[in-house]
C-alpha cells in the first residue's frame, strides 16, 4: 500500500478516481470525499461523503458563514465533525488506507482538518490524498513533497486508475 497525492486541475477527475476506488474496494479505505451539489447544470455547493455512510454540507452558494471561498459559505463545523469521526474510524480500522479528498481551499480553512492532514503526513499509514494542481498553501506543498504524486488529467485518468488499482492490489 502506498502514500499517494493525486493532483490535477479542477474537473480533471481526482474525485471520480477516488469514488471508483471506493466502489471497487470499500473495505480497503476509511475517509471521505467531496462531491458537487448541482441544480441542473449549475454547481450550487459541495457535500462531504464518508466511507461510513454519512453526508453533510461543506459549502453552499449564499450560505451565511464567516468562512467564505468565492460565492460559497463554508460549513466548517460539518467538516470538523467529519474529521473527528474519521479519527475514530481510523482507530477502529488500523489496517485501512486513509482517503482524504480534497486538501483544497475550503477544507484548509478548518483547523481540525489541517491538523488531521499534518498528522497523516507525519505517519506511515497508507494514504490517498487529492490536492489542487495550483496551490501555495504550505500543507499542500508538503503533501506533494512527501507523498508519491500522480497527476490526473481528463485524458490520462484511466491510466492513473489502473496504476492505483495495482497499488492497492485490485489488479493483476
Amino acid at each position: 500500500m502506498r502514500r499517494i497525492c493525486l493532483t490535477g486541475l479542477p474537473g480533471s477527475g481526482k474525485t471520480t478516481l477516488v469514488k471508483k476506488l471506493l466502489e471497487m474496494a470499500p473495505h480497503l479505505f476509511v475517509g471521505f470525499y467531496t462531491e458537487e451539489i448541482r441544480e441542473g447544470n449549475r454547481r450550487k455547493g459541495f457535500r462531504i461523503r464518508t466511507t461510513w455512510g454519512k453526508s453533510s454540507i461543506l459549502a453552499l452558494e449564499g450560505l451565511p458563514s464567516g468562512a467564505r471561498i468565492g460565492r460559497y459559505g463554508v460549513e466548517l463545523e460539518n467538516l470538523g465533525r467529519a474529521v473527528s469521526e474519521l479519527e475514530r474510524e481510523m482507530e477502529g480500522r488500523p489496517g485501512a488506507a486513509v482517503v482524504v479528498d480534497e486538501v483544497g481551499k475550503m477544507e484548509l480553512l478548518c483547523a481540525p482538518f489541517r491538523r488531521l492532514v499534518g498528522s497523516l503526513l507525519e505517519g506511515e499509514r497508507p494514504l490517498l490524498l487529492t490536492a489542487p494542481a495550483r496551490s501555495s498553501d504550505p500543507l499542500v506543498l508538503r503533501a506533494k513533497r512527501e507523498l508519491e504524486v500522480l497527476e490526473v488529467t481528463p485524458e490520462g485518468r484511466d491510466g492513473v486508475l489502473e496504476e492505483l488499482k495495482r497499488y492497492y492490489g485490485l489488479a493483476p
